[in-house]
């Protein structure tokens, strides 16, 4: 059996090309949270942060430094669950008017934070 003229596939054979997809960098996330998740988290757990003044004292919290950050708050207005606005605003629909309002308020309240945090930021 010759195996003059055929061509064989060394393809693989090499280590450096023996690499499983799944050990590549970037193939999964440790956490499975976006960018956009974990700046949203890192806020949240900024409130908790006490902050110290010059004379350590409290004075505050860290969320308002991170909140007025552009990025962290377009971050928060892209994790905003619109889907679940929609099926709130839906279930709401030929119910008690107070409830509407109330979710409306809410939403324009939220929008209002999320201006006057942009407002603040450099």
């Amino acid at each position: 059996m010759s195996t003059t003229g055929s061509s064989i596939d060394f393809k693989g054979a090499e280590q450096e090309q023996r690499l499983l997809p799944a050990l590549v960098e970037g193939y999964f996330s440790v956490d499975e949270m976006s960018f956009e998740d974990l700046l949203t988290v890192s806020v949240e757990f900024a409130s908790s942060l006490t902050y110290y003044n010059t004379n350590l004292q409290p004075s505050g919290d860290w969320k308002t430094f991170l909140a007025s950050n552009e990025i962290v708050i377009m971050a928060t207005v892209i994790n905003k669950d619109i889907d679940s606005l929609r099926k709130d605003l839906r279930s709401q629909k030929g119910q008690d008017i107070d409830g509407l309002v109330n979710l409306i308020s809410s939403v324009v309240f939220e929008l209002n934070v999320w201006l006057v945090d942009l407002s603040r930021s450099d």
